[in-house]
């Protein structure tokens, strides 16, 4: 049986939005366009909306701050200051602040007592990252909603084939083009996309 992984919405919520959907028969299949729309949303946007524990790279501003979107917590900073690719240079917890404000902001600042003794190299990806990284409060409701746009449509494409849907009223019965892509989902996310890119 599927599972959701990370998702960003429910298999209740999706229901509720199909409107038609037997209580438990479709339940793999729910969760399966969930977890793909979730993970589209993941691909559209550049970050992730749920803890996940890696190492990134990141160019310092200048010789003090480094900007880190979407890092929640720091495991470990190090710094490459001779750009050879290799990180030789640990930089002491209590030399920097992490300062965050939300998901989308987050900044390392040497401390000015410790500037001189620490430093960030302002070479490209001279500064290493290991952390939590993402989100740990409730899916954005933006999130949520392209998300269960996605799945509806994703859901809906295996009575449609050729991406085209019958309805039926007193006229008779004709055929649908089912969107391709969704200016909604869009507009929904252009707040988020492309935030936690580290150049």
């Amino acid at each position: 049986t599927m599972a959701l992984v990370n998702a960003y919405t429910s298999v209740t919520a999706l229901k509720t939005r199909l409107g038609d959907v037997p209580d438990t028969a479709d339940d793999d299949a729910l969760e399966q366009v969930i977890n793909a729309a979730s993970r589209t949303i993941d691909g559209m946007t550049g970050r992730a909306f749920y803890p996940v524990t890696e190492t990134r790279y990141a160019t310092a501003l200048n010789w003090g701050v480094v900007v880190a979107p979407d890092l929640l917590t720091v495991t470990t900073v190090k710094t490459d200051a001779d750009a050879d690719g290799v990180y030789e240079t640990t930089i002491a917890a209590d030399a920097y602040d992490h300062e965050s404000a939300g998901m989308a902001y987050s900044v390392l600042r040497i401390r000015p007592a410790s500037l001189g003794t620490a430093y960030y190299p302002l070479e490209r990806r001279a500064v290493e990252i290991t952390g939590t990284w993402g989100s740990a409060a409730i899916t954005p409701p933006e999130v949520e909603e392209a998300t269960l746009l996605i799945a509806q449509r994703l859901f809906m494409r295996k009575n449609a084939p050729y991406g085209l849907v019958g309805t039926t009223s007193e006229f008779g019965t004709r055929q649908v083009q089912l969107p391709e892509d969704d200016a909604d989902v869009q507009r929904l996310l252009a707040a988020y996309i492309g935030g936690a890119v580290i150049v």
